[in-house]
């Protein structure tokens, strides 16, 4: 009777084992299908902003800027402000 009851715990101990370590596969699988996401969420955008300034180093007020994708060949145009800035918006 020993033996049965011994032959028991070790076999509920191994199946509580291959329990365990199911659910950690199940938990290792999920968190990465949930964060795998996040990387291909990233935005590829920006709003790139200076200052145009001449060979002195002075600010050119109302200067026209030009911001071309070399990917796709579109242009966005700006013009400078009193300060010499400029803003691509998004």
């Amino acid at each position: 009777m020993y033996e049965t009851s011994r032959g028991a715990k070790v076999r509920d101990m191994r199946w509580t084992n291959c329990q365990v370590f199911a659910l950690w596969q199940v938990c290792i699988l999920s968190a990465i299908l949930l964060l795998s996401g996040r990387g291909l969420a990233q935005l590829s955008t920006a709003s790139p902003s200076a200052a145009v300034r001449d060979s002195s180093g002075a600010v050119v007020p109302s200067a026209k800027v030009v911001l071309r994708s070399v990917a796709t060949a579109v242009e966005n145009t700006t013009k400078s402000n009193g300060l010499g800035t400029y803003l691509f918006d998004r």
